[in-house]
């Protein structure tokens, strides 16, 4: 019953403080994760630095319940490039490996070849590349190596996720799922045990 109150209180911009709170609470509801997209999303550009890593930490989260946000893949390419934070690029980093995303393969390469990515994003990227590729990089000078040589030609022109999953469903299957839905949310299946896609940390929120 505190599902739509708290997303009220996290879209509503009463306070900074207050929408961090009701984005935690969102953030251990399994229940609310299906329903939570948008709002999660859209905190993706936060003004604040918290939030904004808060929200890439549940793209990653939620996904290991199958759970994926895909409509996050922009913002999330946006925020592993760009922003000032290297905590939010750690995390929107992860979130991209974990939603198995194909079209921030080229973001990474970007990244890595930038002189001025700090250590931590580098790191971060480099593992988020074994995990989407399957090479086993040793370095970065290995992966933009491998790039030039074999990867621009399969990941270059690569689908965003929501139109690769439309194109695997249809949207006959999609319209058809979405009417018969019922309107209870549904618990998403938790793994059994730690996902084994995590050749990276992951960077937590302070107090978690």
């Amino acid at each position: 019953e505190g599902i739509q109150p708290l997303q009220k209180v996290a879209t509503a911009g009463e306070s900074g403080d207050l929408r961090l709170k009701a984005l935690l609470s969102l953030s251990v509801m399994p229940t609310a994760w299906k329903s939570s997209e948008k709002i999660f999303v859209e905190r993706l550009s936060d003004e604040r630095d918290d939030i904004r890593q808060l929200a890439a930490k549940i793209c990653y989260q939620v996904a290991a319940a199958k759970v994926f946000y895909t409509s996050a893949e922009p913002k999330l390419i946006e925020l592993a490039e760009k922003d000032s934070i290297p905590q939010v690029r750690c995390n929107a980093v992860a979130a991209l490996a974990r939603m198995k995303s194909r079209l921030a393969v080229a973001a990474f390469i970007r990244i890595l070849g930038d002189a001025g990515t700090p250590d931590q994003v580098a790191k971060q990227v480099l593992g988020a590349c074994q995990n989407l590729t399957g090479v086993p990089f040793r370095n970065k000078e290995g992966a933009l190596t491998w790039w030039e040589k074999y990867g621009k030609a399969e990941y270059e022109k690569a689908k965003p996720l929501q139109k690769a999953a439309v194109e695997k469903t249809g949207p006959e299957i999609d319209s058809k799922q979405t009417a018969t839905a019922p309107e209870d949310p549904k618990w998403p299946k938790l793994p059994d045990n730690k996902p084994t896609d995590m050749p990276f940390d992951g960077v937590m929120i302070p107090g978690q």
